[in-house]
Formats: C-alpha cells, sequence, structure tokens
C-alpha cells in the first residue's frame, strides 16, 4: 500500500469528508488521486491548482478556523518544521480524527541528513516522530511501507518513548521498530466470534444466515469459532455444513459465560465478537475491521437495524457514552464491535441486560474512546425472538450492582 492507498481507506472507513494536504507538491503525484469531499492543499511552491493555498503551512494555520478529519502532513522534512506541523494539524482535528505522516523510516543514514544530500530524500521526519512518542494521549503507528507512513488518533501510546533527546541515527536504527511502534502493512488475522445457543427454536436458521455472511469475506485471513451453548444439536448440525467453523461445545448457560469461551478458543489477537442472529453487511466488512484495528485497540461500525420481517431500519452509528454503565446503551450489541484480545477484560457473568455496557466500559478504562468506522458494516436485528427481549429488562438490579462495583467516582470519570 501506498501512502495515497492508506489515506483513501482511512476516508472510506470512516466516513471523512474533509481532508487537508501539507506538502503538495505535485498535485497529481497524491492530492488528485485523494477521493473526499473536500479537499484543501498547501505548498509555498505550487502555484496552480483549485483549492492549494500557495502559503507555507505556518501562515496557513495562523489563519485556519476549520477542523479537519485527515490531515498528510508531507511538507519540509526537517524535524522542527515537522513538530509545528503535528502539533498545528493537532489543534485543528476533528474528533475521530487521523493525521498521516509521511517519510518516517529512512532506510539509510543519507536518506535522512539535513541538509539533503541525494534525491531519495525521508529527511529526519522520525525525530520529529519521536518527540510525540511520550504523549500519553496519542495513539501512534507507523506503517513499514513507502518509506514509513505514520497514522496519529487520539487514544492512548502504546510502549511511549520516555526521552529521545539526542539519539544518534545509528541508535535509531537498531531500534526502530520500538520507537517509531512500526508495524507491517499488512492486516492481522481476525478471529469472528459467535456465542451460539438454540435460541427459541429460530438459532439454526439465524447461524446459518450469519455465516453464510462469513464464509465469503475476502482480504483478510480469519477463523470462525462458535461457542455451542445448545440443549440439543441444532448448532452442531449447522456448523458441520460449513467446512473450517471451529465449533466447541459449552455446558455453561449464559450470554457472558457464551461469549468468554468463544473467545477464549480465539487464536489470533484481532477479536470480531458476533451474535448468531446479526449480520456482516459487506464481503470486505472483516478487512476494514482489520484495517481499522491497527490504529485503535477497539472500533465500533456503523450499520443498521433488521427488524422481525427482515427488513432494514434506521442507519445506526455507535458512539461511547459516558452513562453507559446507567444504562444508556449508545453502541449496541457486541456485534457492531471489535478489539484487541486482552485476558484481563471479559463479559461479567453476574450481568444479562448490562452485560455488554459493563464490557464496553472496561474497554474505554483500558483505551480511551473507540474508533468510529462510519462505513455501515453490521446488520444487527431487533426482534421477539432476540435474547435481550426474552429475558426482559433487568437494568433496575443491574444498575446499581456497577455502581457498586466501579464506585461512584469511577464512573464519573
Amino acid at each position: 500500500m501506498t501512502r495515497t492507498d492508506i489515506i483513501n481507506k482511512l476516508i472510506d472507513i470512516y466516513g471523512y469528508t474533509n481532508y487537508l494536504e501539507i506538502g503538495v507538491d505535485n498535485p497529481k503525484i497524491n492530492f488528485d488521486l485523494i477521493k473526499c469531499r473536500s479537499k484543501t492543499g498547501v505548498d509555498p511552491a505550487v502555484k496552480r491548482t483549485s483549492g492549494v493555498h500557495a502559503v507555507t503551512s505556518d501562515m496557513f494555520f495562523l489563519t485556519c478556523r476549520e477542523k479537519f478529519d485527515i490531515i498528510f502532513i508531507d511538507g519540509l522534512h526537517e524535524h522542527e518544521q515537522v513538530i509545528t506541523d503535528i502539533t498545528n494539524a493537532l489543534a485543528h482535528l476533528s474528533p475521530n480524527g487521523t493525521i498521516v505522516v509521511h517519510d518516517c523510516n529512512p532506510t539509510t543514514e543519507i536518506m535522512q541528513a539535513v541538509p539533503r544530500k541525494q534525491g531519495i530524500w525521508t529527511g529526519d521526519v522520525w525525530r520529529a516522530w519521536l518527540h510525540f512518542r511520550n504523549s500519553p494521549n496519542l495513539s501512534m503507528q507507523v506503517l513499514d511501507t513507502d518509506y514509513g507512513v505514520g497514522i496519529i488518533r487520539r487514544g492512548k501510546q502504546d510502549n511511549p518513548i520516555k526521552d529521545s533527546t539526542g539519539i544518534l541515527y545509528h541508535q535509531f536504527e537498531r531500534a526502530k521498530e520500538h520507537l517509531l511502534n512500526l508495524v507491517p502493512v499488512e492486516l492481522e488475522p481476525i478471529s469472528v466470534c459467535i456465542p451460539a445457543f438454540e435460541q427459541y427454536g429460530f438459532g439454526a436458521h439465524t447461524l446459518s444466515a450469519l455465516l453464510e455472511t462469513l464464509i465469503n469475506q475476502k482480504g483478510v485471513e480469519f477463523e470462525i469459532v462458535v461457542s455451542d451453548n445448545a440443549k440439543d444439536n441444532s448448532i452442531k448440525a449447522v456448523c458441520d455444513r460449513y467446512p473450517g467453523v471451529k465449533r466447541f461445545k459449552n455446558e455453561l448457560r449464559g450470554i457472558a459465560e457464551n461469549i468468554n469461551n468463544a473467545v477464549d478458543k480465539a487464536e489470533n489477537w484481532s477479536i470480531k465478537p458476533m451474535f448468531q442472529d446479526d449480520l456482516l453487511l459487506s464481503s470486505t466488512a472483516l478487512a476494514d475491521i482489520a484495517f481499522a484495528l491497527k490504529f485503535n485497540k477497539w472500533v465500533t461500525c456503523a450499520g443498521f437495524s433488521i427488524n422481525e420481517h427482515g427488513k432494514a431500519g434506521k442507519t445506526r452509528l455507535p458512539m461511547y457514552s459516558p452513562s453507559i454503565l446507567r444504562g444508556q446503551n449508545t453502541i449496541g450489541m457486541p456485534s457492531v464491535i471489535a478489539h484487541d484480545f486482552n485476558d484481563g477484560i471479559l463479559y461479567d457473568t453476574k450481568l444479562r441486560t448490562l452485560v455488554d455496557c459493563d464490557f464496553y466500559y472496561q474497554l474505554h478504562k483500558a483505551y480511551g474512546n473507540p474508533g468510529v468506522i462510519k462505513k455501515k458494516l453490521i446488520g444487527s436485528r431487533y426482534w421477539d425472538n432476540s435474547t435481550s427481549r426474552k429475558q426482559g429488562d433487568l437494568r433496575p438490579k443491574e444498575v446499581p450492582y456497577l455502581m457498586k462495583k466501579y464506585k461512584y467516582d469511577t464512573i464519573n470519570n
């Protein structure tokens, strides 16, 4: 993937509409190829082109009052200027926005020399990148492609760098994987974890419908893990029809018990829970989710509701709310999330109605806000035979339990 591919992918899955490019140079190389509703460029050397301001980035940001969904920094490749550009970009970044920084990973010492000594030149952008690697509220990764494509989002820093002052290039070269938080551009495999049961006589039908949307997923390696909590052989019969589905019998009844068992059997780091009566809406849904998980510890996915007749309802955009433990579930069922594996975060077996809210709170406490995928990927059924409707509303009983579990001061943070 090139920087252009990565930027367009970010725009696609996050639903970005407002793009800023710092350092346009030749618009045909990148700027003209970006697919976004609104595009703004900044480069003092570019004299033509609608939407490109022929000023320095410092001058542009001095008068700019606009927020941008995605900002690409590829201007003057000297670390002092890149630090300034990233600082300004952070101040003009919209919520759920992304900053992309080019040329973070030079492959030779002369390539990063300042002043420039050869044609292929990254400059010492890597020094600017390290400057921000101790910022606790930023999530930062460099994709190992196209001389290092850095991704900055609001979140929590992975393996922060305490002090990068005085690091020499040969020291950087030996430890660049850690210093940059360098990750492969290839997508990590993902485990789809499905807690299943007979579902009041409809379980075989709903699971079959879900598996049909899973078996033809493309663009990423994945496994399908089914935790079978059925009292009969209905789930086994369905799984037997789909080669490759990994089915594990679970004798412990309960939503939390069953999904915990499915996740426990997963072999991959990336986890995608799916309830058996929900659906994936595109053949690239898992690939889109796996791409987003490169830059977020957990994500939520847009989609639409499906009623008991199979009719699509309104579009839903799951967002985290601080009041989620009080029963205001602004995210929805676990089918709309995906997350990194963490064996310290489990679904609470003492809960039924708010089991998902509790889990989301734990993810938020560990990782901050989720990345919000605005591309519609998940169909969530809301029907008479859903587990939530069958078991009734237990919020009056479960909210006090959660208030006690997390203490009042924790909930209010």
